[in-house]
C-alpha cells in the first residue's frame, strides 16, 4: 500500500482552493512537508483506509458463516430426501446414494468456510497493523512539532 499517495491526495484535497500552499511547514512525514491541520487530514484519510479494511475483514467472516450455514443447510435437506426415499423398495438404492452426499457436502462446507476463515486474518491483518503503524508515526512527528496530540483542542 503506497502511504505516501494517500497522504500527498489528503494535503491536496486540504489545500484546494488556495492561491499557494501555505508558508508555515512544520510537519515533516517521509519527505512530506505539511501543516499541522494536513497532517491531521492525512491521519483521517489513513482512519477511513483502515476502516474499509476492518469492514473488509469482518464482510469476510460472516460470509465465512453464512458459507458453512448454507452447506450445512444443504446438507441436512439432502439428508432429509435420502431418508425419505430409503423406505420405499425402488428408491432405497438411491436413498443410501443421496444420504450418503449430504456429510460430503457438510464437509465441503466445513473447509471452505475454515479456508476462509484462515486467509482473513492474513490478508487483512497486517494491512491494518500497517496502517495503524503509519498513524501512529505521523502522529509522533506532529507530537514533537508542537507537543499535543493530533486532535487536541488548541
Amino acid at each position: 500500500m503506497n502511504y505516501i499517495k494517500i497522504a500527498e491526495r489528503a494535503i491536496r484535497q486540504r489545500r484546494q482552493g488556495m492561491a499557494t500552499p501555505p508558508e508555515v511547514r512544520p510537519v515533516v512525514w517521509k519527505g512530506l512537508q505539511m501543516t499541522i491541520d494536513e497532517a491531521r487530514a492525512v491521519i483521517c484519510a489513513f482512519e477511513k483506509k483502515k476502516a474499509a479494511y476492518l469492514e473488509r475483514y469482518r464482510n469476510t467472516e460472516a460470509g465465512a458463516a453464512i458459507t458453512e450455514t448454507v452447506f450445512h443447510s444443504l446438507s441436512e435437506t439432502t439428508n432429509t430426501v435420502g431418508r425419505g426415499l430409503k423406505p420405499f423398495p425402488v428408491t432405497t438404492l438411491v436413498g443410501w446414494v443421496v444420504g450418503g452426499t449430504s456429510q460430503g457436502i457438510a464437509n465441503v462446507g466445513e473447509t471452505v468456510s475454515k479456508g476462509i476463515r484462515e486467509i482473513n486474518p492474513l490478508r487483512n491483518t497486517p494491512l491494518i497493523d500497517e496502517i495503524n503503524e503509519q498513524i501512529n508515526s505521523l502522529t509522533s512527528a506532529i507530537e514533537t512539532i508542537n507537543g499535543e496530540t493530533p486532535f487536541e483542542a488548541k
